[in-house]
């Protein structure tokens, strides 16, 4: 009997001849068939490379991508910082949220840069948006000082001293008797005062200057090295500024005239000698 033969059409086709297995190339970190790049470099070019994505190689399109996205985070990390109050005093949560928000924002343009058949390198970008991130981190005490933050007004009190011959008498004078006192509605109050407040290894500027932007009212007791001490010179210096910009109350405690200092010797104060009812004074100006 005949044996019909079987005639393959070639017309309008390729023929692709190879051994997938003993030819290999690897790329990267894979290991791919020789004759699949072959077929899928032919299918590209007969599909006039509608699926082909070339990378964006202009170095002054990557460099002012970087300088876009890096400016990005420090913007978002300071209107993260201006206007949401509950972490103002967390530096980090806020760089992380900003380093986020502006990820956010490179993947939608790079799907945007997709749709041009053109791929973005991203690794400069990712690495100036970290480091944009971490400088916010570092110095983000510098947004501090502008005033610009209005804190979560965590702490009712914040006692500000010098750890001199009288650093005992405030503890017990001071911070003892307010720690005692009660709101109208029972409730003790909330009192930012170092030895209590801040724990053995924490930065210790970082955490009474934050402290004095989430408190509401900063009590100075100002003795004569007061002013002299850097620590001491740094929370009032920075809880003036907040009091002009009507953020903070400020209720200084004097032993005498002399001992205030002598930038702020138009600020009213209480003599602790002259008025033994301080406590009272201070407790009676809580909002």
């Amino acid at each position: 009997t005949a044996t019909a033969q079987q005639v393959i059409d070639m017309d309008k086709k390729i023929l692709l001849v190879g051994d997938p297995i003993s030819d290999v190339i690897d790329l990267g970190t894979a290991s791919v068939p020789g004759p699949y790049v072959v077929a899928w470099a032919i299918s590209d070019l007969l599909d006039e490379n509608i699926r082909l994505k070339l990378p964006l190689e202009s170095t002054s399109v990557i460099i002012g991508q970087m300088i876009f996205f890096a400016f990005f985070v420090v913007l978002c990390f300071a209107l993260l910082f201006k206007y949401v109050k509950q972490i103002q005093t967390k530096p980090l949560i806020l760089a992380i949220l900003a380093f986020l928000i502006t990820l956010l924002l490179l993947f939608v343009y790079y799907k945007v840069i997709l749709t041009f058949k053109a791929v973005i390198p991203i690794g400069q970008t990712l690495v100036a948006m970290l480091v944009a991130a971490a400088l916010c981190w570092r110095f983000a005490h510098k947004f501090l000082v502008t005033g610009i933050a209005e804190g979560a007004q965590k702490y009712d009190i914040f006692i500000s001293y010098s750890h001199g011959p009288k650093a005992a008498w405030v503890e017990k004078n001071v911070y003892e008797p307010l720690a005692a006192y009660r709101k109208p509605n029972g409730d003790k109050l909330n009192i930012f005062f170092d030895k209590k407040s801040i724990g053995i290894g924490e930065a210790f500027t970082s955490k009474y200057m934050w402290a004095i932007v989430d408190a509401k009212c900063f009590v100075p007791v100002v003795t004569d090295e007061y002013y002299g001490k850097n620590h001491c010179r740094n929370e009032i210096d920075l809880a003036v500024n907040r009091y002009v910009e009507k953020l903070i109350n400020i209720n200084m405690l004097a032993f005498n005239y002399e001992a205030v200092p002598e930038p702020y010797r138009t600020f009213n104060y209480i003599e602790v000698g002259k008025n033994p009812n301080f406590i009272e004074i201070i407790t009676s100006e809580l909002k």
